[in-house]
């Protein structure tokens, strides 16, 4: 399935004007950001456009180093497979207005996915640890979800390949309450009228639940190796976040995880200010 949302004489002039704005401030380009220029649609090059307006650095315009990688997931017994890509939240926004909401059942409620290994085994630091292995593994979160009951975003597009059927499908791993969700949704033709999408849709035959699983897991386990690895040599940068709805504070500061759930409103916002203001210390120093 492919979508095409502009002509290519359109988007290979909108690379050669990216490319040499970026020249102009950053010196010659590596390779690889060769290649992410050319491989991009005009979506991701009118994102990248903006971002050079007020970007410092390369890695400022393209929102991280992760954003724009891909992961290949492979099932051979079911001759299924997935190409997956972090992507920008105006890309997934505008695939997301032509796209049904899929219901999924996974494997793991909530917070228990760093549950699955003795080293992650405090519950109350699964918020703190997962946010911080997505933002080191695909780039920094994103602001789709709701800031009253959340607090982190990943979108991602995924490219499925099941029996010679091909099909576009979304994914937003979003923080909800004191939880994390997986959200799953496939884009379908605009003219397509077969489709309630008021409503959430049971999985398709493209992509069924076991699959859905599979590639949810995935993403999973890759981050959490890749965290690991690089948490090690690279460190931990401090970090706040905050569910307002549910009074919960989660982070890293002084060298350690942490997530607090508050019952009294007040308290709450005092410790919060009072870690909003060491966060800023720390940045002065």
């Amino acid at each position: 399935m492919s979508l095409t949302v502009a002509s290519s004489h359109e988007s290979s002039s909108a690379v050669a004007i990216i490319r040499r704005q970026l020249r102009c401030l950053f010196g010659e380009l590596s390779p690889e950001t060769e290649q992410r220029l050319t491989l991009a649609d005009s979506l991701q090059l009118e994102a990248w456009a903006e971002s050079i307006l007020q970007a410092k650095s390369l890695d400022e315009v393209f929102n991280d180093a992760g954003m724009g990688r891909f992961l290949d997931y492979k099932y051979p017994e079911e001759n299924f497979s997935a190409r997956i890509q972090r992507i920008c939240d105006r890309r997934y926004c505008a695939l997301r207005k032509n796209s049904i909401s899929i219901s999924f059942d996974y494997p793991w409620p909530g917070t228990n996915l760093f549950r699955s290994t003795e080293k992650y085994q405090d519950l109350l630091e699964d918020l703190a640890r997962f946010y911080a292995a997505f933002r080191q593994t695909y780039g920094e979160s994103g602001h789709c979800y709701d800031d009253w009951k959340g607090a982190f975003s990943f979108t991602f597009e995924i490219q499925v390949s099941n029996n010679g059927f091909d099909a576009l499908y979304l994914l937003n791993v979003a923080n909800w309450r004191s939880s994390i969700e997986f959200r799953f949704s496939k884009v379908i033709d605009p003219a397509d009228t077969g489709y309630d999408r008021m409503i959430y849709h049971p999985p398709c035959k493209d992509f069924p639940e076991k699959l859905m699983n599979g590639v949810s897991a995935y993403l999973y386990g890759y981050a959490q190796g890749y965290w690991s690895v690089t948490i090690e040599q690279d460190g931990e940068r401090e970090f706040l976040k905050w569910v307002d709805s549910n009074l919960i504070l989660f982070g890293y500061q002084a060298g350690q995880y942490f997530e607090q759930e508050f019952d009294d409103p007040d308290i709450y916002d005092e410790n919060k200010k009072a870690r909003l203001q060491g966060l800023q210390n720390h940045s002065m120093c």
